[in-house]
């Protein structure tokens, strides 16, 4: 069985650097081996993630980029 990975997994693991994923595995409330899976395309945030990932990273990482099939244009939401 050949999964594709999730295609945006890359833009965490460019984002969060091997060295810091404990830290901000923590200040996310996610295990370290969960923020892994995430980064290796393996597994999906949730939409409540993508929220929290896209705050604690000031915006650097946003919620659309992560999951655009959930969020879809945020300018165009009310």
């Amino acid at each position: 069985m050949d999964e594709k990975p999730w295609p945006q997994h890359d833009i965490l693991r460019r984002y969060i650097p091997r060295g810091q994923r404990v830290k901000f595995a923590l200040t996310l409330g996610v295990t370290r081996g969960y923020l892994d899976i995430l980064c290796s395309g393996a597994a999906v945030p949730s939409g409540d993630l993508c929220r929290t990932i896209e705050s604690e990273t000031l915006g650097k990482v946003t919620r659309l980029m992560l999951r655009p099939d959930l969020f879809g244009d945020i300018s165009e939401a009310g």
